[in-house]
């Protein structure tokens, strides 16, 4: 046993030091060896790297305010820094960016230090979302298994750093939600309720999650049917602004801001400049997910009364969710798509509990062709748009070289030069 545990030291070890050296090396053993408790924590550090090396192509992303927020951080006290920025007062709960952003401005006025910190924190729960999804998988690997795990790991990726506040809030939301019905974990409503201060719009989500509550001992097909409707009327567009309701002002004035004509002119401009797959690769994407949430439909009869009650309660969970996340969907409220990709993580871990319990695609092998192609069409749009926010030194550079040596423009303007 003593041996045993000395090899593991000493292999955990190796790949520290390989980390110095190459992390991105030290990323792809970490892969390799997914069983070992260890593996998560090279993955995440090699998050923080990324971070550390973050670049994007246009200051139209969330990361050059960032940027500006910080460096008025940097300038100012903390009383003058709270008042400025808005972010402790008025009733607004997004304190959490804005407080890291000034906890760091007191050691260093660095930006890439600022994002690695912000990358580990995104990272810590990104990592344990993708390995509690490995872990679920079937311990024999197989095609349709690999791919559904990389669309997970995919769905909301690491460069997703740009709009820290939103996808990090739902990397947590999610954390928070597998762990307290798969794992059983009370402690994980403290994350759930700690969302809305990472980014305000889980002031919906969360009042949404917990009305699940009163519904739950609804049937399986109940879910699966208000799923089917609220996804097939998503193309509705909803005009959110001309519902009289009383808001907070504070929710209220996001409304105003992400609702108003500019933003959504702006929105929409940026949409039509973009290349034909970057427009539509996430309809692959939900459109992958669609075809297989109908066949296990097709099939509740054969596992609905095997699953395990915290199973069952899950999945019927993951539905009433999705089902007003698509709803949301509809609204013409800024991004509100954003939604759906929240949804997107909770869907793919239903289709992967699932098939762990019944590998439904065995009767509709036609099917497989189609679901592969539209899974590698997203991948491959994914990956291209995650080279607008990567660097040289994400690929070549370690800990030592990166801080010495800054590569500020992005890869794909390399790839292209190269390629033209």
């Amino acid at each position: 046993m003593k041996t045993q545990t000395r090899l593991a030291d000493n292999f955990q070890l190796q790949k520290l030091i390989l980390f110095v050296i190459w992390p991105l090396m030290s990323l792809i053993l970490a892969i390799r060896n997914y069983r070992s408790s260890f593996s998560w924590i090279f993955v995440w550090m090699f998050i923080g790297f990324y971070g550390f090396t973050f670049t994007y192509v246009s200051d139209a992303f969330d990361a050059e305010r960032i940027e500006r927020q910080f460096s008025d951080a940097n300038s100012m006290g903390f009383i003058e820094y709270v008042g400025f920025d808005g972010a402790f007062w008025e009733g607004n709960t997004q304190i959490v960016q804005p407080a890291i952003l000034y906890i760091v401005s007191i050691f260093t006025g660095d930006t890439r230090i600022l994002f690695m910190v912000l990358a580990l924190f995104f990272g810590y729960f990104y990592t344990k979302n993708i390995f509690l999804v490995r872990s679920i998988q079937a311990r024999k690997v197989i095609p349709l298994g690999i791919l559904l795990f990389i669309l997970f790991a995919f769905t909301i990726s690491i460069w997703e750093i740009n709009g820290w506040r939103m996808w990090t809030a739902s990397h947590v939301f999610f954390y928070a939600v597998s762990q307290y019905f798969l794992n059983d974990s009370k402690k994980s409503i403290f994350w759930i309720l700690i969302t809305p201060f990472i980014h305000f719009s889980f002031l919906i989500i969360v009042p949404i999650a917990l009305l699940f509550f009163f519904t739950k001992r609804l049937p399986l097909g109940f879910f699966f049917i208000v799923f089917f409707i609220f996804a097939s009327i998503q193309q509705i567009q909803i005009d959110i602004t001309q519902i009289a309701i009383d808001l907070p002002t504070f929710i209220d004035s996001k409304v105003d801001s992400y609702g108003n004509v500019d933003y959504l002119e702006d929105r929409t401009d940026h949409t039509s400049q973009l290349n034909w797959y970057a427009a539509i690769y996430r309809n692959a994407l939900s459109t992958f997910i669609l075809i297989f949430i109908a066949i296990l439909y097709l099939k509740i009869s054969k596992y609905s009364e095997v699953l395990p009650k915290n199973i069952k309660l899950f999945l019927k969970f993951v539905l009433f969710f999705s089902a007003f996340s698509f709803l949301m969907g509809s609204f013409t409220f800024g991004d509100s798509g954003r939604f759906m990709r929240v949804a997107y993580m909770f869907l793919l871990l239903f289709i992967i509990l699932l098939q762990s319990y019944y590998p439904v695609l065995y009767k509709f092998k036609w099917l497989k062709p189609i679901l592969f192609i539209l899974g590698i069409f997203y991948l491959i749009v994914e990956w291209r748009v995650g080279l607008d926010r990567m660097s040289i030194a994400t690929f070549l550079a370690n800990p030592v070289t990166a801080y010495f040596f800054e590569a500020t423009e992005p890869i794909i303007i390399s790839i292209k030069e190269l390629l033209s």
